[in-house]
């Protein structure tokens, strides 16, 4: 691989690239943490949520926090997208799993 090359590598190419066992241009960073910690990074650096856009499936200002510090690797959690409906005490049976109803 040339230099070039290396500084053109995606988050997802670098995290693939590890996962073969081959040398990727950094080790792929993973992040993970509660809510209030969350808050305080976003206070702290103040990074640009217009750049990253809105989406269904995340939180544009935590996207925007793992975005300045470069991190390869994203948990999708229900509590940064979720809209909860009313909580419901009915259980069901799907193929010898407990799982809650929806």
């Amino acid at each position: 691989m040339s230099n070039n090359k290396l500084s053109e590598i995606t988050p997802r190419e670098r995290v693939l690239t590890a996962l073969r066992h081959e040398q990727p241009d950094r080790v792929p960073v993973d992040f993970l943490t509660i809510p209030e910690i969350w808050q305080r990074l976003f206070d702290a650096i103040q990074p640009n949520v217009s750049a990253v856009g809105q989406s269904d499936y995340f939180d544009p200002a935590w996207e925007a926090v793992l975005r300045h510090f470069e991190v390869d690797c994203q948990v999708l959690s229900s509590d940064q997208f979720a809209r909860f409906a009313p909580a419901r005490s009915k259980m069901c049976k799907m193929k010898s799993r407990s799982v809650f109803a929806c």
